[in-house]
């Protein structure tokens, strides 16, 4: 019962911040940091950490967490870099490419890093609900965001009333 109920706070939380951030140039560092509190909520409860646990893992998730974000933004950052290049050749497109992909190796050996600190404080079996509610966060996000877009996209096609 209880997880629903936080679950259902987080998502309704998630999809005020995700129709917000559509309306201005990315997401309220405010409401950022909220989601990103559910979210550390969220997987403590889907792993069933102890209390002993639980600041222990929140403190290396958000250390991993850090690090993650800043090759993300580095990928973004070739990607944008990239699309602004009108000019861009051959060239440039296969260096872009090995730069993400060399991003994306970096992130998976990151991964591995964190798995084995993780394993440090958790058990396999915790780990593996650790990612798996890792990807049940990221698709309830999408799911908000994509409604949000919807209903934001439905608001503008109707025509005012006179």
């Amino acid at each position: 019962m209880m997880k629903k109920y936080l679950l259902l706070l987080l998502l309704m939380v998630a999809g005020s911040a995700a129709v917000s951030a559509q309306c201005r140039k990315g997401p309220d560092p405010k409401m950022w940091k909220e989601i990103q509190e559910f979210k550390l909520k969220f997987l403590s409860q889907e792993m069933d950490l102890s209390k002993d646990q639980e600041q222990k893992f929140f403190d290396l998730y958000n250390e991993m967490s850090e690090k993650k974000k800043a090759i993300f933004d580095e990928m973004r950052t070739v990607q944008n870099s990239l699309d602004k290049n009108k000019n861009a050749d051959d060239k440039d497109y296969e260096e872009a490419s090995k730069k993400l992909d060399a991003l994306r190796d970096k992130d998976v050996a990151l991964n591995k890093e964190y798995d084995k600190k993780f394993e440090k404080i958790l058990t396999k079996r915790q780990i593996y609900k650790m990612k798996a509610a890792e990807d049940k966060f990221r698709h309830k996000m999408q799911q908000m965001r994509y409604k949000g877009k919807r209903h934001k996209d439905a608001s503008k096609s109707k025509p005012a009333k006179k």
